[in-house]
């Protein structure tokens, strides 16, 4: 029998989770946790592109995913967030594969012991604090102070889903579409969805992005540029125009609880490319 990789102790250390058998309720216990632990940003991204690493790897190894957490507060966006996660749920023992949803978004599709398949997101800064049962709740709805998320079929024969989001019962973005035999189980896979990513139009070449759930406070952090949001359970939304580049720190430091984001660095990086991050200087 092969040792188990020493990482998936210090994922779940980082998870602050016990190892338990992979039922239903534990893999809910992980994803709350996870969307806890790990932000969702792109900061990484923007990382990897100035320092040209993306061109040798797809995605960093899950030991870099767990330095750069402890390290310097980051997680990721889809590809990272879910696959690395995806690695861990395969180590503790669940059947699952990576799920691509429209033409740039990755998800997973866990298989449980009783043959029921469920849906599991950590990378879309939604609030899918537990697995979607979208075969058993045809219905099903999962929100967070306004915000929520719905998966409906939308093809009977052609096994076609539909992902949509609402904003305080607006339909918003994103809407994604999918099938679900459009797994896979490597990475690979899909390196041409990610090596698009990096181009210059990228969704996330072109901002500061950094999300997450507080669940102590019971409220979610969103940071898009100079824009910052705060969303209660309640669904009372505050909002801030932030004016320059200590006040984006600040609010990291301060709010988000992250001393040591590369704020200063992503920011150098923006600007080298031409992103102005303080076009909205008047109140949200």
């Amino acid at each position: 029998m092969s040792q188990e990789p020493s990482w998936v102790a210090n994922y779940l250390d980082l998870l602050q989770l016990p190892r338990e058998q992979p039922t239903l309720s534990y893999l809910g216990k992980i994803c709350r946790r996870h969307l806890a632990i790990f932000p969702f940003e792109n900061v990484g991204k923007l990382l990897d592109y100035s320092e040209g690493s993306h061109r040798s790897r797809l995605v960093p190894t899950v030991e870099e995913f767990l330095e750069r957490r402890r390290q310097y507060q980051l997680g990721g966006t889809c590809y990272i967030l879910n696959y690395h996660l995806f690695q861990l749920l395969r180590a503790v023992g669940f059947d699952c594969d990576l799920l691509l949803l429209g033409e740039d978004h990755l998800a997973i599709l866990v298989r449980l012991p009783e043959g029921e398949r469920v849906y599991v997101d950590v990378g879309s800064a939604a609030p899918l604090f537990q697995p979607v049962r979208f075969e058993k709740e045809t219905e099903n709805s999962t929100g967070f102070g306004g915000h929520e998320v719905r998966l409906r079929s939308v093809g009977e024969k052609t096994r076609q889903w539909q992902y949509t989001s609402y904003f305080d019962g607006q339909l918003g973005d994103p809407i994604w579409t999918f099938q679900l035999d459009n797994t896979a189980s490597s990475i690979e896979a899909f390196a041409d969805v990610i090596d698009r990513s990096y181009q210059t139009d990228g969704a996330f070449m072109n901002l500061l992005r950094c999300q997450v759930w507080q669940w102590e406070q019971k409220r979610s952090l969103s940071l898009v540029n100079n824009r910052f949001r705060i969303r209660y359970q309640d669904g009372t939304v505050e909002k801030r125009t932030l004016t320059d580049g200590e006040a984006i720190h600040r609010v990291l430091v301060e709010e988000f609880g992250y001393p040591d984001f590369p704020t200063k660095q992503v920011m150098g990086i923006l600007e080298a490319r031409g992103v102005d991050l303080f076009q909205e200087k008047g109140a949200s």
